[in-house]
Formats: C-alpha cells, sequence, structure tokens
C-alpha cells in the first residue's frame, strides 16, 4: 500500500507541472486556468438551463431521480470518451512507464496510481456538467443535508466506472491486438477515428436540428420516463448510474452501498486482469512506425541528390507533421477540418434549408454589393482575406509550437552546418504551407461558388496569402520568446503550450476584431480601415522579419 501512495503522490506532483517548463513562471499558469474558466462559462449557462428545464418538466411527473440520471447518463459518457483518449497515452505511451516497469513495484501498483492521477483529471470534465445539474436541482426542488451528503459521495464516485471501462477496454487492446503496440499507428489510427466520430455526431445533430428535437413531446418524455432508445443504450452500458441517481433522488443509503459494491467489484477485477496481462502489453510498446521496406539502389540515388538546405529542411519538417501522429492530428489535420467544418453544414443544412436556394441568395447579394457599392465590398474583401489568413495561420499551431516540437532535442538545431534563421524561416514556411492548403480549400471553392469578379477574387487570394505569412512569422516569433522544450510527451508542447494556446484564442480574437471594427466604422470608413490595415501589415512585414531574426540568434545564444 505504501508503494501506491508513493508512486501516486510522484506522479499527481510531475503531472501538475504539464503547462510549465523550468522558465515558466506561476503566474503565467494562473492566467491559463483563468482564461479556460472564463472559456467554459458559456457552456455552464447553456447545461444549467438546459437542467432547470429537466427539473421543471420532471417535478409535474414526479420523476425526479431520471432528471438526475441524464445528467449522471451525460457526464459518464463525456468522461468515457475523454478516457478513451487519455488511457494509452498515460499507461503506455508516457515516458516514465520504462522507469516504472523496471523498479521493484508490482504491476497493479502502477495501474492503481495512474488510475488515480486520471481520477483526478476526470473530476474536472465531470464537474462541467455535475455542477449545473445539482444547482438546477437545488434551485427547482431545494436541498437537504442528507442530499449534500449523498451527492458529494455521488460526485467522487461517478468518473470511476467509465474510466474502469476504458481502462479495460484500452489494456485488452493492447495485449490482443497487434498495430496497438505501436504508438504512432495506434495514435493515428485511434485519433483519427475519434475525429471521424465526433464530426458525424455534431452533423447529425445539425441535420436533425436540436431545436427540433427539444420541441418533440414525445422525445422529451421518452428521455425522462426512460422510454427512449438512447436511454435504454446508456442504461445497458451504465447500469449503475440508475442506482446513483434513485440514490441521491430519495436519499437511499441503500442503493449508494449496492453502487459502491459493484465500483469496488469492478474495481479488483481492473487490478486482477491487469496483474496478470499489463506488464506483458507494456514492455512490448514501440515508439514508432518501420515499413521494412528495403530502399533499392535507385531510391537510394533519387533520395540523395544534392538539394537546397532550405527546402531539405522544409521537407524534413513537413514529413515531420504528416508522420507523427500526435502533430498531424492536432497541427497539420485541423487546417483541413476548418473547410469541412464550414461547408458541410451548409451543403446537408437542416430540413428547411435549400442549399441552392441559399447560395443563389448570396450570389444576388454579391452582384448588388458589388455594383452598388463596388469600393466599400473590395474592403470588405481586404478585411476578410487578412482575417481568413491570420485565423488559419494560428489554429494550426504549426508555427507557434515550432521551437517547442524540438524539445529536449533542440541540439540538433545548433550542430547542423545551417544557420539558425534559415531553419526557423522552413519551420515558419512549415507553418505558411499547411495552413495555405487548408485555406484554399475555403477560399476556391467559395470563389466559384459565389461567383465572386476577378479582381475580387485576386485581392482574396492575396491578402489572404498575405494574412498567412504575417501569421506564422508571428507565431514563431512568440515561440521564439517563451519556448516550451521541457516535456514527457510530444502532445504537451502542442496541447499544454501557454503561448500557442494565447495564438489560437488570438486568431479566433483578431476575426472578432476585424468583423467588429468593420461594423463599427459602417461602410463611409470601411475602406479606408482596409487601407490602414493593409499598410501596416506590409510595412511592418520586414520588421516582423528582423524581430524573427534577432531573436532566433538571442535564443540560441543562451540554449
Amino acid at each position: 500500500m505504501r508503494e501506491f501512495w508513493v508512486l501516486t503522490k510522484t506522479l499527481i506532483k510531475t503531472s501538475g507541472q504539464s503547462f510549465n517548463d523550468a522558465k515558466s513562471k506561476k503566474l503565467s499558469t494562473i492566467a491559463l486556468y483563468a482564461l479556460l474558466a472564463v472559456c467554459f462559462l458559456p457552456m455552464l449557462y447553456v447545461l444549467y438551463d438546459l437542467f432547470v428545464y429537466i427539473f421543471e418538466t420532471v417535478t409535474l411527473l414526479h420523476q425526479q431521480s431520471a432528471g438526475l440520471g441524464l445528467g449522471f447518463y451525460l457526464s459518464s459518457f463525456v468522461t468515457f470518451i475523454f478516457a478513451m483518449f487519455m488511457v494509452p497515452g498515460i499507461y503506455y505511451f508516457s515516458k516514465d512507464i520504462q522507469t516504472l516497469l523496471y523498479l521493484p513495484i508490482k504491476p497493479h501498483h502502477i495501474l492503481a496510481s495512474k488510475f488515480s492521477v486520471m481520477l483526478a483529471f476526470e473530476y474536472l470534465f465531470s464537474l462541467l456538467v455535475i455542477l449545473p445539474m445539482y444547482v438546477a436541482y437545488v434551485q427547482e426542488l431545494g436541498a437537504s443535508i442528507g442530499f449534500v451528503v449523498i451527492g458529494a459521495i455521488c460526485f467522487l464516485l461517478l468518473p470511476i466506472v467509465p474510466l474502469l471501462y476504458a481502462s479495460l477496454i484500452v489494456i485488452l487492446m493492447m495485449r490482443f491486438l497487434p498495430f496497438a503496440k505501436n504508438k504512432d499507428r495506434f495514435n493515428m489510427i485511434f485519433g483519427t477515428l475519434g475525429l471521424l466520430a465526433t464530426l458525424v455526431v455534431v452533423y447529425y445533430f445539425q441535420y436533425s436540428s436540436m431545436n427540433t428535437l427539444m420541441s418533440d413531446t414525445n422525445f422529451i418524455l421518452g428521455l425522462l420516463t426512460g422510454d427512449s432508445p438512447l436511454v435504454n443504450v446508456f442504461s445497458a452500458i451504465f447500469p449503475t448510474v440508475a442506482m446513483m441517481a434513485n440514490a441521491l433522488a430519495d436519499q437511499d443509503f441503500v442503493q449508494l452501498g449496492l453502487f459502491v459494491a459493484v465500483i469496488v467489484v469492478l474495481m479488483a477485477l481492473f487490478l486482477v486482469l491487469g496483474n496478470r496481462i499489463y506488464l506483458k502489453s507494456a514492455v512490448n510498446v514501440s515508439d514508432s512506425m518501420s515499413t521494412g521496406k528495403k530502399l533499392s539502389r535507385a531510391s537510394m540515388r533519387k533520395q540523395t541528390v544534392r538539394k537546397p538546405a532550405f527546402f531539405s529542411y522544409l521537407k524534413k519538417e513537413l514529413r515531420l507533421l504528416i508522420r507523427n501522429p500526435i502533430y498531424f492530428q492536432n497541427c497539420v489535420l485541423i487546417s483541413f477540418l476548418m473547410p469541412v467544418l464550414f461547408f458541410v453544414p451548409v451543403l446537408i443544412g437542416g430540413e428547411d434549408m435549400n442549399f441552392m436556394e441559399t447560395l443563389a441568395d448570396l450570389r444576388y447579394f454579391l452582384d448588388l454589393a458589388f455594383t452598388r457599392y463596388p469600393n466599400e465590398s473590395y474592403a470588405f474583401v481586404i478585411l476578410g482575406g487578412i482575417g481568413l489568413g491570420f485565423f488559419m495561420s494560428n489554429t494550426n499551431m504549426i508555427s507557434a509550437t515550432a521551437i517547442s516540437r524540438e524539445g529536449a532535442h533542440y541540439d540538433f538545431m545548433k550542430y547542423i552546418p545551417l544557420s539558425y534563421m534559415t531553419q526557423v524561416a522552413a519551420k515558419a514556411t512549415s507553418g505558411i504551407v499547411i495552413s495555405l492548403a487548408g485555406g484554399l480549400l475555403l477560399v476556391i471553392p467559395a470563389i466559384i461558388g459565389l461567383q465572386m469578379p476577378l479582381l475580387a477574387s485576386a485581392l482574396l487570394l492575396l491578402t489572404f496569402i498575405l494574412g498567412d505569412v504575417y501569421g506564422n512569422f508571428l507565431g514563431v516569433l512568440v515561440d521564439l520568446l517563451h519556448p516550451k522544450l521541457v516535456w514527457e510527451q510530444e502532445a504537451s508542447a502542442v496541447k499544454q503550450n501557454f503561448t500557442a494556446a494565447i495564438m489560437m484564442l488570438s486568431g479566433f480574437a483578431f476575426g472578432g476584431i476585424i468583423i467588429f471594427l468593420g461594423i463599427r466604422v459602417g461602410l463611409e470608413h470601411v475602406l479606408e480601415l482596409a487601407i490602414a490595415l493593409l499598410v501596416i501589415l506590409l510595412v511592418t512585414s520586414p520588421l516582423l522579419y528582423q524581430l524573427v531574426k534577432k531573436q532566433t540568434n538571442r535564443l540560441f545564444a543562451k540554449l
């Protein structure tokens, strides 16, 4: 037992440093958490409003436990989804695994400690659902001391079952599926399938129209009374939720005891199974993929042809972004998902939406705008192109993590015979290429579909390229000022990078600011605004390049 507590304490302590490196300050961490909390406030209010409506309805039906059950089902589902993505990395692909496996520690101690670390993180996801539900319940039905006590216990126990499910599934997969033992292949397949599944769910609700579902009386009554296929599926997957909901609604400690007994049995099964198969699956995990393909003499000559150093380094960066599953999913794939996120909802629409009619209306509006207000229309094209370029360059975080992704291998940049600025410029160019490719999938169909005038199309393309180049070099500059070179997993360099998160948010903020200013100044002055912004970018671009060059030399002189 002592080994478990010591190991758990150590893992939690090291996990708490995920957003920090040796040079980070506590203030930046606090600022990041505060920013994340503010970003979640709208979602918390939407859930609170939804649960108020649910509890108003269940009070009339005398089905208070059904309302609580819906919240517990939703929380369990969210916990399970996040756990399926977190378990492989924490159980198998973290850098501490190879160290822990050689220590005199039993496998079930390692599993129990890592399970505890994940449970601490899952409480945060669970809180996003449970907190607004509890507040809505107390507001509508009141709360006694028994409700407070049982409610706190339910909150602490709720994430355990879905986390156990995810842990058991992943452990079995890693033991018996050959492809799962390869880190890169597993992350590539699993992550891509997860993103596709998320898009399918989002577009299903887009097509079905959530407002239509929520206004359907039979749909709502089915959810609340349990006579619904959706509730039946969740009940089969998470049978313990009904015990928890009844225990909280009726303040029944017997139901709560049964729920605790089920958790104890599942936990025992998890530890016994893990003790038998975890060690065998963990020691065979590899870090990268190898095709085993022999390189022919012709291929060798082709790949060893002398090329300009800049383009060779750029090719290396692009290959790394595409071949590394973490970078591919978080940096490359997001650039190409943007056109999908914009166009697919319009193409599939809702039940009352006709795509061709909408397209015809937009074409008529643009023709009218360019006929009556040509200068103002071109001004909006300039603003839109710059905003889109800045948005695409920062949301993929390629340039904003260019130095951070080197991690402990930054010394590679120091000993190869290539100037630092050439390497940094190639890194920025890789971000430019990826974001341009993704943005053009959005811009070109818009130009063709909306039948934009030739001059407007050229302005849109040129300003988009300008905004994209400027945004990428700005992202590189920010990363040069504060690189995150200390991390355990590649995901930390992207997902847990404070400066990269700031640049991503700035991409959204810049687009919003442009829209706000365009509306604020009105048609009378929008042309002056567009010209002023264009001149500012053109004048400051050489200055930005010199700042990047100066900071590059300063950073590598310190390293």
